[in-house]
């Protein structure tokens, strides 16, 4: 069994995300997921998922 597989990350402004989701299964996509998230750490404010966003200091 083959299967080619595809992943879009998108961070996008909440009231976006239909548009988005209009936007991914017009391009093909089958499934498809939102999370929504908010938080912010003192430690460090750019790590999101374990990655590091931006360029560093």
């Amino acid at each position: 069994m083959s299967h080619e597989l595809k992943l879009v990350v998108s961070i996008v402004a909440k009231e976006k995300s239909a548009q988005v989701i209009e936007a991914i299964e017009k391009a093909g996509a089958i499934k498809s997921t939102i999370m929504l998230g908010r938080g912010r750490s003192k430690n460090n404010p750019k790590l999101f998922f374990g990655m590091i966003m931006g360029k560093g200091d």
